[in-house]
């Protein structure tokens, strides 16, 4: 038994298709980096169902209690208590608004996720949702499942404006693709310092001209206390009555209510909606019956090649922390990403 150890918290559904395969070998790549430390695995549901329960049991106290480092897709309050010795969490996803409470937020614990990995993907699945408007992919599905002819003009992407909320992973590579569709690329962020693959970039102040010049408005920002309902009536309002909203990142940052309302009323043309506020959207939420509005399970960011990706990542951070160094994807308490 050493005295340091590593807890890997996971579903086994992350890992595709033979997850144990998996699982068992990124257990014995971190051995082989970390071999001062104990590396156990339990499956995430196991210790987040005794948590729901109320219950401090003993997995929880024998698991979490002595480990200096946890990855994990969340790390419930009641094993943060349990968890005396850690020093460094690593969340299992891009963001970490579901993970991060006050407690930790207040804590010395340092926090890195696996914000990143899903770049390629969701921006691959936004340019899926643009085309899938310009084109009348959904018509024509319609049409051809009641064999009927429908001979509906395409538009195309080349020369429409993208407004790309959030210049992240995903959101820079968003704005190369969308150059090589020859589409003009406005950026929104914090800071209006310049971004590769953009042409104009604004600042949160300039929010109303941003989204009054865009046919395409895209969302890949984390929900934090900064962009939460960013967008209301108002902002919905200035939007151009043919724009299309597409969320890939995390909901929230459009307003419900407001978005719910634009769609309804036609102040936007439709909406490609893959992060929600709800999740699992239940049976009667309104944005099942939404006008022209895509509903996806909140996979944008998977692909085949997320495990490895993540895999690397993390044993990269393993190998930093274990040699002394900085570690790579941290999170600013403080801000949420």
């Amino acid at each position: 038994m050493k005295n340091r150890k590593i807890l890997l918290m996971d579903r086994p559904s992350f890992w595709g298709a033979e997850p144990q395969h998996s699982i068992r070998n990124l257990l014995t790549e971190i051995r082989e980096i970390a071999t001062d430390f104990d590396v156990e695995y339990i499956e995430e549901q196991a210790l987040l169902d005794s948590e729901e329960k109320g219950k401090r049991t003993e997995l929880t106290r024998r698991s979490v209690g002595n480990a200096e480092i946890v990855v994990a897709f969340d790390l419930g309050i009641e094993a943060f208590q349990e968890a005396k010795n850690l020093k460094w969490l690593h969340i299992l996803g891009a963001g970490v608004d579901h993970a991060l409470y006050a407690e930790l937020a207040d804590s010395d614990v340092l926090m890195t996720s696996s914000k990143g990995n899903g770049g390629i993907p969701m921006a691959e699945t936004a340019l899926a949702y643009m085309l899938f408007f310009q084109k009348n992919i959904l018509q024509n599905l319609k049409a051809q499942q009641s064999k009927k002819w429908n001979p509906a003009v395409n538009r195309e992407l080349n020369k429409q404006t993208v407004g790309i909320i959030g210049l992240g992973h995903s959101g820079a590579d968003l704005a190369q693709k969308c150059k090589a569709f020859h589409m003009r690329t406005l950026g929104l962020r914090r800071s209006d310092k310049p971004c590769p693959g953009i042409d104009e970039m604004f600042s949160y102040d300039r929010l109303q001209e941003f989204l009054r010049e865009s046919d395409f408005v895209v969302i890949t920002v984390p929900n934090t206390k900064e962009t939460k309902d960013m967008l209301g009536d108002s902002e919905f309002e200035a939007m151009k009555d043919t724009a299309y909203l597409i969320v890939t990142s995390r909901g929230g940052v459009a307003n419900d209510h407001s978005l719910l309302k634009a769609l309804n009323k036609g102040w936007i043309a439709g909406a490609a909606l893959d992060a929600h506020t709800e999740e699992p959207l239940s049976q009667d939420n309104p944005f099942w019956e939404a006008p022209n509005t895509i509903i996806t399970a909140h996979m944008a960011s998977t692909g085949q090649w997320i495990e490895e990706r993540t895999s690397e990542q993390l044993l990269d951070n393993i190998k930093r922390y274990v040699d002394g160094k900085t570690l790579l994807a941290t999170i600013n308490k403080k801000v949420g990403y």
